[in-house]
């Protein structure tokens, strides 16, 4: 969104404002394509997805925890979110979970740095990650592509 806001807060004239005017701000700086969205705050209700939907979007990635598979909500995809305190073994049974049970996981990166934000894992930790995953032979993808896949 443009400012980052409670969507759930606003008035369905400023929600609208802050899904369609951000996606019309992207479009306007060249990046494409832009049919995804993340719900700021992970706040979202039944109007603020349906105008994300009427927004143009193809589908939006929540700030619930799990994992997804082809009955999920397109506007309600589950995450895992990787912070300063998630550790590689963490990370290897949410993706080996996935690959056992033949679902799918968003992994939220906030930031890849040696801050120790909350938010923030160390490039090192961000390497190990990739690597089992390419490792274990899965391809990531982008939520695009994970949303083209559903029926």
């Amino acid at each position: 969104t443009r400012t980052h806001p409670d969507l759930t807060t606003l008035t369905f004239t400023q929600a609208e404002q802050e899904i369609e005017g951000s996606r019309s701000d992207l479009l306007a700086l060249g990046i494409t394509p832009v049919v995804t969205f993340s719900y700021p705050t992970g706040a979202y209700n039944a109007q603020i997805k349906q105008q994300v939907k009427d927004g143009g979007y193809i589908g939006a990635r929540s700030s619930d925890g799990g994992y997804n598979d082809k009955t999920t909500d397109r506007y309600a995809l589950r995450r895992f979110s990787i912070t300063n305190t998630t550790t590689l073994a963490q990370m290897k049974a949410v993706v080996d979970t996935a690959v056992a049970n033949k679902t799918w996981v968003v992994l939220l990166f906030h930031e890849v740095n040696t801050s120790g934000n909350t938010y923030s894992i160390t490039p090192e930790l961000f390497e190990e990650i990739v690597t089992y995953i390419k490792d274990q032979g899965i391809t990531p993808i982008t939520l695009k592509q994970g949303l083209e896949m559903m029926p």
